[in-house]
């Protein structure tokens, strides 16, 4: 079971082990927010690569990140739909999951 979410209450109304759980879940917090980010190379916004495909085996699954979770609970989905910009790249897509579309 998930520990209660503590990081927002003021240290002096914490007991130690909620001080404890409070400086993990901040940490938890400004790493998915800055240290994930940063694993995903942005160079590949400078060449021309293959753009996403329906029923790809290799290309379509997707990792639905979901704020205030930890990794073991994003839900890993399938690109059901590709939905090209006005430049003809694909912007957008629909990813299904076990919870739905």
């Amino acid at each position: 079971m998930p520990d209660q979410d503590v990081s927002n209450v003021k240290p002096q109304l914490l007991t130690a082990w909620q001080q404890i759980q409070a400086q993990v879940q901040q940490f938890w917090k400004a790493w998915s927010r800055e240290y994930l980010l940063t694993l995903q190379q942005r160079n590949k916004w400078r060449s021309v690569k293959a753009e996403m495909k329906v029923d790809d085996l290799v290309d379509d699954l997707v990792l639905v990140k979901e704020d205030g979770l930890p990794p073991t609970a994003w839900s890993v989905g399938r690109i059901t739909e590709v939905h090209p910009g006005p430049d003809g790249h694909v912007r957008a897509v629909t990813v299904r999951t076990a919870e739905g579309t």
